[in-house]
C-alpha cells in the first residue's frame, strides 16, 4: 500500500512540473509576453491538419454554449468554440438511448499548414490554431492575448517513457492528471473512475495510441461495455469524444454505437462518411482485419493500474499512412 501511495504520489508531481515547466521546454514567443497578453503562445509550428469532435445532441451543446457566451458579454476574452462551427456530418443512431434528431455530430475543423482555420465558422474573422503556456489548444481570433480565444482542449505530453506510446495527445480536462488524480472520481484514466455506460472510456491516450501506430490502420473510438450498466450495456457506443490528425496522418475514424459501425472521417477510398453495413466486408476490402475490442477500457490508466491492449491487426496499408510504429501490445499476457 505504501509503495502504490509514493507511486500515485510521484506521478501527481511530474504531472505538475510538467503543466509548469513545459511553456520554457517548447519556448513562448517573447514579444506576446507582455503584461498585457495573459495568453502568450507557445513558440512551436502549428502541426495538425484537423482537430475532431464526435458527440451526441450537438445542438443542444451550441445552444447552451451560445446562451452562456451571452451572459459573459461580448467583451470576454475566452470563449466556447461550439457556437462557431456546424456538424460536419450527423448520423441518426438507432441506439435505444437516442432520441429523434439527436443522433452522432461529427464536428471537424481543419487547418492549413500555417494553423490557419479553413473550416467555414460563424466568427467572421480569420481564426489560427495556438498552444498557450498553460498547454491549451485554442482558436485564436489573433497573435495577441487580448483577442478572443476559444479553447478547445488540452496538449498532454505525457510522463515520460512509460507513455510514449499514448503521447503527446490534446485531451479533454477531465483526461489530464493533476494533484487530485488519486480521488477525482470524473478522471478517466484514475483510480476512482467508475464506468456506468454513459460516460466515454475512450480518451486522448487511446486516440493518441492509434493514430501513432502504424499497425493499426483505423482509429477506433467505440466504447465498449463488458457489463450491464442500468440501461446499458454490455454494448458498444459512441460518446463524447475529441481527436486530432497530422498532415500526413490519414487513418479512417470509426466506430460503433449499438448494432451499426459508422465511418466518421478519412474514410478509404474516397468513401463518403456513414454507415459501414458489414465491419468484416469494410475491413477485408481494404486489406485489414475488423476491430475487435481492447482487453480493458480505458485502455491506458495512470500506473500502478496495468495497462490493457489492443488485440493484434494485420495493416499491410498503414504504412501509407505516414503514421508512427508504436509498441507492439498484442502479446501482453
Amino acid at each position: 500500500m505504501h509503495d502504490t501511495k509514493n507511486t500515485y504520489l510521484k506521478f501527481a508531481i511530474l504531472a505538475l512540473l510538467c503543466s509548469v515547466t513545459i511553456s520554457v521546454i517548447a519556448g513562448a514567443d517573447p514579444k506576446n509576453s507582455n503584461s498585457k497578453n495573459i495568453r502568450p503562445w507557445l513558440k512551436r509550428p502549428w502541426e495538425w491538419r484537423y482537430l475532431i469532435y464526435i458527440n451526441g445532441g450537438w445542438e443542444y451543446q451550441k445552444k447552451f454554449e451560445r446562451e452562456h457566451s451571452e451572459e459573459i458579454g461580448p467583451q470576454a476574452r475566452n470563449r466556447s468554440w461550439k457556437p462557431l462551427f456546424d456538424a460536419t456530418h450527423f448520423f441518426q443512431s438507432d441506439a435505444e438511448d437516442t432520441l429523434p434528431g439527436d443522433g452522432i455530430s461529427v464536428v471537424v475543423i481543419e487547418f492549413d499548414k500555417h494553423g490557419k482555420v479553413i473550416t467555414p465558422n460563424a466568427f467572421g474573422k480569420p481564426l489560427h490554431g495556438r498552444i498557450d503556456q498553460n498547454m491549451r489548444v485554442t482558436l485564436a481570433e489573433g497573435d495577441s492575448g487580448v483577442n478572443r480565444q476559444f479553447d478547445f482542449g488540452h496538449l498532454f505530453l505525457g510522463l515520460g517513457s512509460a507513455s510514449t506510446h499514448w503521447a503527446p495527445s490534446i485531451c479533454l480536462i477531465d483526461q489530464v492528471p493533476s494533484l487530485f488524480s488519486k480521488t477525482d472520481t470524473s478522471y478517466l484514466y484514475g483510480p476512482k473512475f467508475k464506468i456506468n455506460g454513459s460516460n466515454p472510456t475512450v480518451g486522448c491516450r487511446e486516440w493518441a495510441y492509434q493514430i501513432k501506430d502504424s499497425r493499426r490502420p483505423y482509429i477506433d473510438i467505440t466504447n465498449y461495455t463488458f457489463k450491464r450498466f442500468d440501461h446499458f450495456g454490455p454494448g458498444a457506443y459512441i460518446r463524447q469524444t475529441i481527436g486530432w490528425a497530422g498532415f500526413d496522418d490519414h487513418k479512417p475514424v470509426i466506430g460503433k454505437d449499438d448494432n451499426d459501425w459508422y465511418c466518421f472521417y478519412d474514410c478509404p477510398d474516397g468513401d463518403q462518411p456513414g454507415i459501414i453495413s458489414d465491419i468484416e466486408s469494410w475491413a477485408e476490402r481494404n486489406g485489414w482485419k475488423a476491430p475487435q475490442p481492447p482487453t480493458r477500457m480505458p485502455v491506458f490508466p495512470d500506473p500502478p493500474a496495468k495497462s490493457g491492449y489492443y488485440p493484434s491487426i494485420t495493416a499491410p496499408k498503414a504504412a501509407e499512412s505516414g503514421a508512427h510504429p508504436g509498441p507492439d501490445y498484442s502479446t501482453c499476457p
